[in-house]
């Protein structure tokens, strides 16, 4: 029997318009080592759990199906990743969820290659693309430079690697923290767990694919959703706090400024003039662009901001004829 050297670990729920795209691109990997594909499926009620059979009767010595009975996100959201990391056989771990896919055929390669040569590596990312839920391009995610990320830049920095471009040691997430459980998201914890044993190495490549606004996704659940939101922006806040006390306050200061920045980011995105304009946001407030500041005014007037979006629309509609 061969070693696997990577675990390609892979979540799905009622994916079944996505998950195809996903598992083609971890098989078409172009490597000089063995590795596995786990698919952990959440109890899907469409027909994710058909594909998942047809791939893993194809490819039987590649494919490796976890289907839940009862969904599992709901009784412990994080427990999810967690079991998949276990039934892992590989030495090193790559994620990526059902909806999302890599784009480069030599990512786990290119990776595995950097990862074997330095142990003080914990982590290794890449840039990401973003795509809209049919496919078509929208942004590029380069959160750092090529080089070395450590837990300074990461909590320094206004955005991170995504989910899909981490691969990292199997042996580092084996025993993970009470903040990872507690959390809603998984991967803001993991990362914050990961860069707390070592450094990161950020690819300058783009060898992933992030499908935002995608069917049954967490930015679709909260998009809407004010209650989520602001769930969610309240167990961030935690997890943070959490880190902060398990690493006995190290890192203090700079995590101070993440809750503060995070908490300008909320009141921001609720249009809250008069929070964040308080003295506490101002180097902040101050960063935002005119069109910002006057976008944000006229929200604070119902009224007027109707008229601003009918007047913008009509423009919008005339600039097509």
């Amino acid at each position: 029997m061969c070693d696997i050297k990577v675990s390609v670990c892979c979540i799905t729920y009622n994916q079944e318009k996505y998950i195809e795209q996903a598992i083609n691109s971890f098989l078409n990997q172009k490597t000089n080592f063995d590795f596995e594909i786990i698919i952990h499926d959440d109890a899907s009620t469409d027909g994710t759990i058909n594909i998942l059979k047809k791939y893993q009767k194809k490819y039987p010595d590649k494919i490796i199906l976890m289907l839940e009975k009862e969904n599992q996100y709901s009784k412990c959201p994080n427990s999810v990743l967690d079991i998949t990391f276990k039934k892992a056989k590989g030495v090193y771990i790559a994620l990526c969820e059902g909806d999302d896919f890599w784009c480069d055929d030599n990512k786990l390669q290119r990776q595995i290659e950097y990862m074997d040569l330095n142990n003080n590596i914990c982590l290794c990312s890449h840039n990401t693309r973003v795509i809209n839920e049919n496919g078509n391009d929208i942004d590029l995610m380069i959160p750092y430079e090529e080089g070395i990320v450590t837990i300074e830049n990461f909590l320094s920095n206004n955005s991170s690697m995504h989910t899909s471009s981490m691969l990292f040691r199997k042996k580092d997430v084996l025993k993970l923290p009470n903040y990872y459980y507690e959390a809603t998201v998984g991967d803001l914890p993991l990362k914050l767990h990961l860069l707390s044993k070592g450094n990161c190495y950020h690819f300058n490549n783009v060898m992933s694919c992030y499908r935002t606004n995608a069917i049954n996704s967490w930015s679709v659940a909260q998009k809407n959703n004010d209650i989520v939101k602001q769930k969610n922006f309240e167990m961030e806040i935690q997890i943070y706090n959490s880190f902060n006390k398990e690493t006995k306050y190290l890192y203090d200061n700079l995590i101070k400024n993440k809750i503060l920045y995070r908490s300008f980011c909320y009141f921001k995105d609720k249009n809250d003039l008069n929070e964040i304009k308080k003295e506490k946001y101002e180097k902040y407030y101050k960063k935002l662009s005119l069109n910002e500041k006057i976008k944000l005014q006229l929200k604070n007037s119902k009224v007027i901001y109707k008229l601003y979006s009918k007047l913008k629309k009509v423009l919008h509609e005339r600039k097509k004829l």
